[in-house]
């Protein structure tokens, strides 16, 4: 982790993204606080690159995901190599970390795109490490979240085919942000 101060931090981000000064405000603010960030918004609005943005000045890794009906739970806390477990049995080196695990192992920014496309049981599946900034892998146990982990999500609301409405309890414990496209003048 950077010994750059939030102010620096921030500073950093407004020259790197234009026009969107109290949108990164309220990211930061959140980062303060350690509190998760929902980013709402159509498409092109800057939701990623904002995202990507704060974590490289604050010198975070960042982890990404892309919702869709195929990502599992398991796809984002991580699963066991089988043939490894075979000859090792369910250890720390026969797991392989999925992002949600990493970003929490690394006290890295942790970035869910399009997370109303994810299955209700996967986007279900983050809510202990909102609350908690823990995670439980079976045979391994609990994994806490190193200081610095901070969890953005980012969905269109206005695409709803395909789509599952994010459950109340995301709103509940996250700051939420809206974004809409920058006027051309």
């Amino acid at each position: 982790m950077s010994n750059i101060t939030l102010e620096q931090a921030l500073e950093c981000a407004k020259s790197m993204i234009i026009g969107r000064d109290k949108e990164l405000e309220l990211m930061f603010r959140a980062v303060e606080k350690g509190i998760p960030i929902i980013i709402e918004g159509p498409v092109g609005t800057g939701k990623t690159e904002m995202s990507k943005t704060v974590a490289q000045c604050l010198g975070r890794p960042f982890f990404r995901v892309d919702g869709d009906d195929n990502l599992t739970a398991f796809k984002l806390k991580g699963w066991y190599d089988p043939p490894l477990v075979l000859e090792k049995g369910f250890t720390e080196e026969t797991f392989i970390a999925g992002p949600l695990t990493e970003a929490m192992r690394q006290g890295g920014i942790f970035f869910f795109n399009e997370t109303n496309r994810a299955p209700s049981e996967t986007i279900n599946a983050v809510l202990t490490a909102l609350d908690e900034k823990l995670i439980t892998i079976p045979q391994l146990g609990a994994i806490e979240a190193k200081e610095g982990f901070l969890p953005i999500f980012a969905h269109n609301p206005q695409d709803n085919i395909a789509t599952n409405p994010l459950p109340k309890a995301f709103y509940d414990r996250c700051i939420w942000i809206n974004v809409n496209h920058q006027s051309l003048k």
